[in-house]
């Protein structure tokens, strides 16, 4: 049973190439990069280089770190964490880390795979059915002023969680 316990970040063997990266993300900080793109983005990547569990030397070592992120993300995501990494060979190359980009000839996933999802609205009347269930139903009702600024803002559930009174202006009834 003990392999099924979930690992610690600090019982996974750090690789060169994941020191590496933490450098790149300090570097990027001081770029200027958003602290909401570096939490999601570039640690996320962190995450599936610790994954890998090898240094990445060369263009072989590239195209298994794409082929683990392919698997295990959709083709949008992956390409996105691919123009990650090859920012990141491209720093390796410049700081003089790596002879050369190991993801410089790896392309993306062709627009023709990447899954296009159809989307509709709701209707007015369904709109206001699914609110009305939510304020009625016994153990949703207290999620019914979270779903109505949802709704009403037009935000994801984690741009709603992560907003504070501080990105509210009343004055200019304006929300960043």
């Amino acid at each position: 049973m003990e392999r099924y316990r979930p690992k610690k970040e600090d019982d996974q063997p750090v690789t060169l190439t994941v020191k590496l990266f933490e450098r790149f993300i300090k570097h990027k900080r001081r770029e200027g990069v958003s602290a909401l793109s570096l939490s999601t983005r570039y640690k996320a990547l962190r995450s599936n280089l610790l994954r890998l569990k090898r240094d990445i030397n060369t263009p072989e070592d590239a195209w298994m770190m794409v082929e683990l992120l392919r698997s295990r993300q959709s083709p949008l995501i992956a390409n996105q964490n691919l123009s990650l990494l090859k920012s990141f060979g491209e720093w390796l190359f410049y700081n003089r880390y790596l002879d050369q980009n190991p993801f410089e000839r790896i392309k993306p996933q062709r627009k023709s795979s990447l899954k296009i999802q159809n989307r509709t609205p709701f209707s007015r009347e369904e709109l206001k059915a699914f609110m009305e269930a939510m304020r009625s139903h016994e153990f949703a009702n207290h999620y019914y002023d979270f779903t109505v600024v949802l709704f009403y803002l037009g935000l994801r559930p984690s741009e709603a969680i992560g907003l504070r009174w501080g990105h509210v202006n009343l004055m200019r009834r304006e929300i960043r």
